[in-house]
């Protein structure tokens, strides 16, 4: 199976991961999604474990070698672009989130998909964090009940971020490229069904980073009355020994669950006590298995094409600070 790289600025790290495991990826080029786009790092760290070529330009790359799968994580808001390139040639798209930063581009990029053999997913990875999956297991198991408040939060150090980061235009907004897993989760546990969003967000404390938000609040109602959030900032004090801060908290008609610090924890009337973990899987090789095998997989095209256009009209809300109707 042959697989290619493009770009460096996301996380294609899901799909070297796999190839650690999974004899039949076999990991043959990797290509710049922009002129300035430096992969050499990447190359370097490959080079040694694969046959694989460094190339210039991307198109070159897809026309020389025509993989099977593509691995697509350059500047966020062009992973879009270059997924339709693949698409068009009938190569799957493994697409660093999100997928697309504007509601015309998701368009076109549904569009492309439609018109082509080939499948595409996001890097929604978290769903696959043994707490998580093993939180999602219990809601499915009618621990919780009928879920009423749903609480999220993604929290990071900034540091200093690459320049395309402080531009909108490239950069698509810190809801989109941070809040979307939080946004994912509410969209997850909740199938969706969800009525309205309005928002806020603020670059206040973004340590000159121009366009790029340090904070963001966004609130849902939920179809069955209830009410979900998520909380996003780039506000973790720096040199922290926990770089980042994932939780999720779900209040439901017959208990509470928590995930944070790698577990998950439920409250019933009768006890409280931690979830036992899922099992670990590689979100690269169950696309993979979803692709070729016809296996179950959580983040078909639907789903994540739902889950984008969710962040994309969420961020809406907070620029034109409004209330939208989904």
């Amino acid at each position: 199976m042959k697989i290619v790289i493009i770009g460096s600025y996301g996380h294609n790290g899901y799909a070297l991961d796999a190839a650690k495991v999974n004899p039949v990826i076999e990991i043959i080029g990797i290509a710049p999604g922009v002129e300035d786009e430096n992969v050499q790092a990447v190359y370097n760290e490959l080079a040694g474990e694969y046959n694989i070529e460094l190339y210039n330009n991307y198109k070159t790359m897809l026309n020389k070698t025509k993989p099977d799968i593509a691995v697509i994580n350059t500047v966020f808001a062009l992973n879009n672009k270059v997924a339709i390139e693949c698409l068009n040639r009938g190569i799957h798209c493994f697409i660093e989130k999100p997928i697309a930063c504007e509601l015309d581009d998701l368009k076109k990029l549904k569009t492309a998909y439609k018109n082509s053999e080939a499948h595409l997913t996001a890097m929604h990875e978290i769903r696959y964090h043994p707490w998580f999956a093993a939180a999602y297991k219990a809601y499915q198991d009618g621990l919780l009940g009928e879920i009423q408040l749903i609480t999220a939060q993604k929290s990071y150090g900034l540091g200093q971020r690459p320049d395309f980061y402080k531009n909108r235009a490239t950069y698509g907004g810190t809801i989109l490229w941070v809040g979307i897993h939080a946004i994912d989760w509410i969209y997850w546990f909740t199938n969706g069904e969800i009525s309205e969003v309005t928002a806020n967000h603020t670059t206040t404390g973004n340590c000159n980073h121009g366009d790029l938000e340090s904070s963001a609040l966004c609130f849902y109602r939920l179809k069955n009355g209830g009410q979900a959030s998520a909380n996003i900032d780039y506000l973790r004090p720096k040199g922290h020994k926990q770089y980042a801060d994932d939780r999720l908290r779900i209040a439901g008609t017959k208990g509470l669950l928590e995930v944070r610090d790698n577990k998950a924890v439920i409250i019933t009337d009768k006890k409280t006590y931690e979830l036992p973990l899922a099992e670990k899987k590689l979100i690269f090789n169950e696309f993979i298995n979803y692709i070729y095998k016809d296996r179950d997989f959580m983040l078909t095209e639907d789903v994540v094409f739902r889950v984008t256009e969710l962040a994309i009209r969420t961020r809406m809300a907070a620029d034109q600070k409004r209330v939208i109707t989904l």
